[in-house]
């Protein structure tokens, strides 16, 4: 709490903020040196906090305003070397963040650039579900229905430190359908841990991951994303961040036909409005989808 004057808090104040501190921004950026903190990791914790944790915007801008911003000056009075963010004095910009989204031939042609890649089976399960990533990257096997082609939606891992969290909403507890290529990826992915096992020995350190990296330890995001971004070169489709494979989903859904109350349910969206509100690009071709269907019916009955 440097750099935040307590004495001129509420204690209600000041336990919100410390609320903020704790859940959303040491998870974070707690383990960056201040001197080694760039204005990128404050980006992508705002990025973070917007489409992981789906805070509202003046939330955000409060964690801007009232606690980083006080922590940057402070740190320029007591002589650190702050990075570029102790000068930020505009908060992060209203309104909703832009959604970039891969249509279906741009998926595909990445989809298929991925293949062979180790990391593969990440970015599938990612964009034919629409779990969030860090659901995806805490994915344990326990929570892995093969029988039922279900995946229980339970835990998600934080970005930095790699800590599994509870949902933040109880609509983020949900239940997510798998379809029957999935499932080979999954049992292909099951079978390759099983054999780094058998290498590995007793010094495998088995956490249930479905993805993992080295000896059973949870993926780092950021790892994840730079092979996200290497792939996308390679691919030679239009850049978008990794939170927007999750919107690529649903926007294909909802493309496609898929009811906005099923894709809702889906992504954990606490309400059918709120996907509305994300995915109001969409509405003109799904009108357009729907007048073609009911010409269709009116044809046939005709």
């Amino acid at each position: 709490m440097a750099g935040i004057q307590r004495k001129k808090l509420r204690p209600t104040t000041l336990d919100t903020y410390q609320r903020l501190i704790n859940n959303h921004i040491i998870p974070h950026i707690g383990m960056i040196r201040m001197d080694k903190l760039h204005e990128t990791n404050i980006e992508d914790l705002y990025d973070y906090l917007r489409e992981e944790k789906e805070l509202a915007e003046s939330t955000i801008v409060k964690i801007h305003a009232d606690i980083l911003k006080p922590v940057f000056k402070t740190c320029c009075q007591v002589s650190y070397s702050p990075p570029q963010p102790a000068d930020i004095e505009d908060p992060p910009k209203h309104g909703k963040p832009q959604i970039n989204v891969w249509n279906q031939e741009e998926m595909n042609a990445f989809l298929d650039a991925a293949k062979g890649d180790w990391m593969y089976p990440v970015f599938h399960l990612s964009l034919n579900t629409g779990m969030r990533i860090g659901e995806v990257l805490g994915l344990q096997w326990k929570h892995v229905d093969f029988d039922k082609k279900l995946i229980y939606v339970r835990q998600s891992l934080t970005a930095k430190t790699r800590e599994l969290t509870s949902p933040k909403t109880e609509s983020s507890i949900r239940d997510v359908p798998f379809d029957d290529i999935t499932s080979k990826i999954l049992k292909n992915q099951k079978s390759a841990i099983n054999e780094k096992k058998l290498r590995a020995g007793s010094s495998y350190n088995d956490q249930d991951f479905v993805f993992v990296s080295g000896e059973g330890a949870p993926l780092l995001q950021s790892n994840v994303r730079r092979k996200f971004n290497s792939l996308i070169k390679k691919a030679g489709v239009p850049k978008i961040r990794i939170h927007d494979m999750r919107h690529t989903w649903a926007t294909l859904q909802l493309m496609t036909g898929t009811d906005i109350k099923t894709v809702s349910s889906i992504l954990g969206h606490s309400s059918v409005w709120f996907t509305y509100d994300t995915y109001a690009h969409v509405l003109p071709e799904m009108q357009k989808l729907a007048v073609e269907n009911q010409l269709q019916i009116i044809q046939r009955k005709t």
